[in-house]
């Protein structure tokens, strides 16, 4: 019983040993520069800086824009109806959000 008891210490002891002698260093570095990001150097001697984002696309424009705080959502979207103005364009976009407020006190 006592040998079997030295044996598991000694398998314990061995295991813990070689999992802390292990090298960190088997993982590679991440690389200075993510990926896809092409790298410019800074004339400050500041070192690489990533390089800006692309503008973003030009904004559809509007026709028509409306925020209204209303009791009847419903009548007050048959009343905006009536004020939109028609374009040249054969397809629209609609988008109509109703959104609760609430009580100011």
């Amino acid at each position: 019983m006592k040998g079997t008891i030295i044996a598991l210490l000694a398998t314990v002891s061995i295991a813990t040993a070689s999992a802390f002698a292990a090298d960190k260093n088997d993982v590679p570095a991440p690389p200075d520069n993510p990926p896809g990001q092409p790298m410019m150097e800074m004339p400050q001697g500041r070192g690489p800086m990533p390089m800006p984002l692309p503008p973003l696309p030009p904004r559809k424009p509007l026709l028509f824009s409306a925020t209204v705080a209303t009791d009847n959502p419903a009548e007050t979207i048959n009343k905006l109806t009536a004020l939109i103005p028609t374009g040249s364009a054969k397809h629209y976009e609609v988008r109509v959000e109703v959104v609760p407020v609430p009580d100011m006190p």
